[in-house]
């Protein structure tokens, strides 16, 4: 039997020897350990050895010099992932750039010599692949101390294939210190260079389209700076679908002289659409910057000694704004597993984190002293950084490679199998992942956000790894002021659940009257307020901001007047402003009338469209004089109308286009007006109002089917008044209210919100109050909010069910007004105790016009359930009278038509009249037995329901009935005292029960006889 020789391991081979018989010797074949995180695994000394995944860091050093790498790019080179490094090397004294290209396994592919510049030092600071090969950008100068300290920079580029540098120019001289700081790669050959020049005495930010070739297209001298800022810095960008640019930057001055993190938007053109302050102007800059597959982008930088991360959309809406704790800097964001790993700074040196889409750190991992650049890579990472130098070095250059959860080393790697295994799902503990450990858990630190679950809280915060109730939402509060009459006239929601409000202080004291804008917090703790002295002092001031709306990509815009430099008291203009969500002024501009400019102008009310453009509408030389002012996001004027005299007090946007206007009109007898303004600029007026009487619209909100209008009527208890008009400008309905609705908005049903005043229980003053309007414009709930005189005058629709408000209480201590400042719950509540119930419904505020339902309101709102039984209704039928309600339905009642119907005796029995009633029925009148007056009363199915016959030996009979009012009946004829006596005239009145209220026979007692009669209305 021959023998067989397996010992079934892959790392022997099988022998048969002929006198030693079976033999095993080891092989060097090429085997799989089993360790999917090594590679290349052979054969030695009989078993399987894998090689390390992750080789060690490739590292760039020019001795006594500090090196670093500032940027890297993933790119394929010979259809393999490879990794793209530059930032800086010292050679012959002087700085140079440094390019390193590395395959996926960690072997350099090219080792560029250091790049010098045409003046002779320079830095790259940031990469980014184009075709196949890279751009990178940074600055020159003469030496370290110009790249240090400024002086003599210019722009510097650098493109180069996997095998050569092609290109190393510098930019063309804008009169000025240029730097490029970041890059963004267009796929054409051409890219946007990021940076800052130094012009005007100031860094400006810095955004030129350059080709190919090092040719500047765009913005080549051409800087840019958010108002009142003493230095602009681009920093990083994200490339959009339409060609254009959002820019990730800082600003640096303002009211704090700190740096605020900066997000501009620029057009295909680099044509700066808006700009927007992030940060919380404790020096805060955006460092970094990276598109997500949804379209919004992600720019990180460090905000107050901590990392910081903002996730916008291309419009700018923010949707998180978080501070990364255990970071200090953050430079680059890529996506990763549903969120985001960043690179950047903590206090333990280079870090890689995970975070996930709220920014919330998942894991963490410390690599070198510095990591500045990241990207994506077989499936885990490319860092560029710095470690710490060899022989005395302070630091070298290096590029390393992780795993998809920051290990270097196989010994560690797979630790944490995803991100979702370092979250256990509570708020108030962070999950951390630890290399050789996994995933740990610990107390987040005290006072980071939460949310307890409460729709009544706001600002909850851990504490001691629990999630704490925050303040409470709802309150309504005199918000201070300086006691001569101070308002708040708008009010408008804060991305993050507070709100804004706009108003003026000081308002009797032209001295000291300035605009004021404040931010509140959700629990209603001030963010900012920032106050506008009068641009000009001549003659005193009279300074206003009339409304605040919230603007698309962030930030507000604020309207009203101020008293421009040099003019006198009388002369103040229109006024714009778009301020941060920080309140930085990121632009503020007057604008005179185009008709007489020292005339005083105002603007009342506007309306922002989804592009920013802003629609604004006020009045001129004292309010005799309506105005149109639009202008585009940038405050640029697009028109400037005046049409039509009168005062233009509030505007909303037309679903079709255009703009509905209300006001009224400047003449003796002032007419309220509603004024159409089509897309194509086509104005219609109409007027509404009486001789004797004034008239105005304040308030307007706009649907499909035309407007709904808010103002007042002059005269009478009731002064407050809605109206619906329609698209052709006819009144629909009108109501009239002892309420003042001062500011309104549209409700989710078609009804309405309003606030302002209304009368209080205690006294002949108005309170504070708001208001829930049905489509009909009747009153549905109205909820006093303050026992103190006062009034809302700003009104928004908020998060969470609220309403955000603004407006003045009255201090009778020092005899002025104060700011008054609120957020209700949609029933009116500014307490958390009764939110969610109606604190005043009104008695018919439930009544529908079905009698077959029962009118009740639970909880705020109105229910109709069936019920009713029993009620009078009527079914719809024409040939039915007295259908009732019956299960809640109405059902079908008698005939209305009926044949011939007797009533008498044998005798002389006659109707010789017959009148209807108000319910349908009938009464007829005549004689009954030849001697006795009858009056017949029947329903209106032809029943009976009472006969009254007068007698009393005198012979009567009736000839004519006709309706007095009040439910009273006429009836004349003919009676006589005595048979046979003489017949004489007879009159009489009955009520709706057939009883005698009066009767009359006249003093003739010459033969006559009544035959008819008619009522006069």
């Amino acid at each position: 039997m021959a023998l067989v020789c397996d010992d079934k391991k892959l790392c022997t081979d099988d022998t048969c020897d002929k006198l030693k018989g079976c033999q095993y010797p080891n092989n060097t074949k090429a085997c799989d350990d089993g360790d999917a995180c090594t590679k290349a695994d052979t054969c030695a000394a009989g078993s399987c050895v894998g090689t390390e995944s992750y080789p060690a860091a490739l590292v760039v050093a020019s001795p006594g010099n500090q090196d670093a790498f500032r940027g890297v790019t993933a790119l394929s080179v010979n259809n393999s992932p490879a990794l793209a490094a530059v930032g800086e090397v010292s050679e012959g004294g002087k700085r140079h750039g440094k390019l390193l290209i590395s395959n996926a396994e960690g072997k350099a592919v090219k080792d560029f010599p250091a790049i010098t510049p045409q003046l002779g030092a320079g830095i790259l600071n940031a990469i980014a692949a184009d075709g196949a090969g890279v751009v990178a950008v940074g600055a020159m100068g003469k030496d370290d101390a110009a790249l240090q300290n400024g002086g003599g920079l210019d722009a510097w580029f650098v493109r180069a294939s996997a095998t050569q540098v092609q290109t190393n120019v510098k930019l063309p001289d804008t009169g000025g210190d240029e730097m490029l700081r970041g890059v963004v790669a267009r796929g054409d050959g051409t890219f946007w260079g990021l940076g800052n020049r130094y012009a005007a005495g100031k860094d400006q930010g810095y955004l030129p389209l350059i080709t190919a070739n090092g040719t500047c297209q765009v913005n080549c001298s051409t800087g840019f700076s958010h108002k009142d800022a003493t230095g602009d810095s681009f920093q990083a960008g994200v490339a959009l679908p339409d060609g254009g640019v959002l820019v990730f930057g800082y600003a640096l001055g303002g009211g704090s002289k700190n740096e605020d993190g900066a997000l501009w938007r620029f057009d295909k053109g680099g044509k700066a659409l808006f700009v927007s302050l992030l940060g919380s102007a404790q020096n805060d800059q955006f460092f970094g910057a990276a598109g997500l597959p949804d379209g919004t982008a992600v720019g990180l930088g460090t905000s107050d000694g901590q990392g910081w991360i903002v996730r916008v959309s291309p419009e700018g809406l923010v949707s998180v704004n978080e501070q990364v704790a255990g970071t200090t800097e953050l430079w680059s964001v890529v996506p990763h597993a549903g969120g985001f790993a960043v690179a950047g700074v903590n206090a333990q040196g280079g870090l890689l984190a995970g975070l996930d889409s709220g920014g919330l750190k998942l894991w963490q991992a410390n690599h070198g002293k510095v990591l500045r650049g990241l990207a994506p890579i077989g499936g885990g990472f490319g860092l560029a950084g710095a470690v710490a130098g060899a022989n005395a070095d302070p630091q070298d250059a290096a590029l390393l490679r992780t795993d998809a959860w920051g290990f270097a080393s196989c010994a560690a790697a797979g630790k944490c199998a995803g991100v979702t295994q370092c979250d256990d799902g509570k708020p108030c503990t962070d999950g951390v992942c630890t290399p050789g450990a996994g995933c740990g858990f610990s107390s987040a630190a005290n006072g980071q956000g939460c949310d307890d679950g409460a729709a009544c809280s706001a600002l909850d915060a851990c504490a001691g790894g629990n999630c704490g109730a925050g303040k409470a939402r709802l309150y309504a509060v005199n918000a201070g002021g300086t006691a001569k009459n101070d308002s708040f006239f708008g009010a408008a929601p804060a991305p993050d659940g507070g709100l804004v409000v706009a108003g003026e202080t000081a308002h009797n004291d032209p001295a000291t009257i300035k605009r004021i804008l404040r931010a509140y917090w959700p629990d209603g703790s001030v963010r900012f307020q920032t106050t506008f002295a009068p641009e000009g002092t001549a003659g005193g001031a009279s300074d206003s901001l009339h409304d605040v709306k919230a603007m698309p990509g962030g930030g507000y815009v604020v309207a009203g007047r101020t008293i421009p430099p040099g003019a006198a008291f009388s002369e103040f203009h229109s006024w714009l402003a778009y301020v941060s969500e920080n309140g930085w002024i990121n632009w503020s501009q007057s604008y005179p009338n185009n008709v007489v400019a020292k005339n005083p102008d105002s603007l009342s009310r506007m309306v922002v469209g989804p592009d920013g453009t802003i629609a604004a509408v006020g009045s001129y030389n004292f309010d005799t004089t309506a105005r149109l002012l639009v202008v585009n996001r940038s405050g640029g004027v697009v028109t400037d109308t005046i049409k039509t005299a009168g005062y233009f007090k509030d505007i909303a946007a037309a679903p079709g286009g255009g703009y509905w206007i209300v006001g009224q009109t400047s003449d003796a007898n002032v007419d309220a007006t509603v004024t159409r303004v089509s897309s194509q600029n086509e104005w219609t007026q109409y007027k509404f109002g009486s001789v004797g009487t004034d008239e105005s619209f304040s308030g307007v909100v706009a649907d499909a089917g035309g407007i709904t209008a808010f103002g007042n009527k002059a005269g009478g208890a009731q002064t407050g008044w809605v109206a619906r008009i329609d698209n052709n400008g006819k009144l629909v309905w009108e109501r009239l209210t002892a309420n003042v609705y001062a500011a309104v908005v549209p409700a989710s049903d078609g009804g309405f919100f309003a606030a302002g005043s209304m009368l209080g229980a205690s006294g002949p003053g108005h309170v504070p109050a708001v208001f829930r309007l049905q489509t009909d414009g009747t009153a549905h709930w109205q909820a006093a909010t303050s026992a103190a005189e006062g009034q809302w005058r700003g009104l928004a629709l908020g998060g969470s069910s609220t309403l955000l408000l603004g407006g003045y209480t009255a201090d009778k201590s020092v005899g002025g007004e104060d700011l008054m400042v609120g957020v209700v719950d949609n029933f009116g509540n500014p307490s958390c105790t009764a939110s969610g119930t109606c604190l005043t419904t009104l008695p018919s505020a439930c009544t529908d016009t079905n009698p077959c339902t029962a009118d009740t309101c639970t909880g705020g709102k109105c229910a109709n359930p069936p019920g009713g039984d029993g009620n009078a209704c009527d079914d719809g039928q024409p040939c039915e009278v007295q259908d009732i309600c019956l299960n809640g339905k109405c059902s079908p009642g008698k005939p209305l038509l009926f044949g011939p119907s007797k009533y008498g005796t044998v005798g002389y029995d006659v109707y010789n009249a017959v009148t209807s009633t108000a319910d349908g029925g009938t009464i007829a009148v005549g004689v009954f037995g030849d001697k006795d007056g009858i009056i017949d009363r029947r329903d209106a199915a032809g029943a009976s329901m009472w006969p009254t016959k007068l007698s009393g030996g005198a012979a009567v009979e009736f000839q004519g009935v006709a309706p007095l009012g009040g439910g009273q009946f006429v009836v004349v004829g003919s009676a006589s005292n005595a048979s046979p006596g003489p017949v004489i005239m007879y009159t009489m009145a009955f009520d709706s029960n057939g009883s005698k209220v009066w009767d009359h026979k006249p003093a003739n007692k010459a033969r006559a006889t009544f035959l008819g009669v008619s009522a006069d209305a």
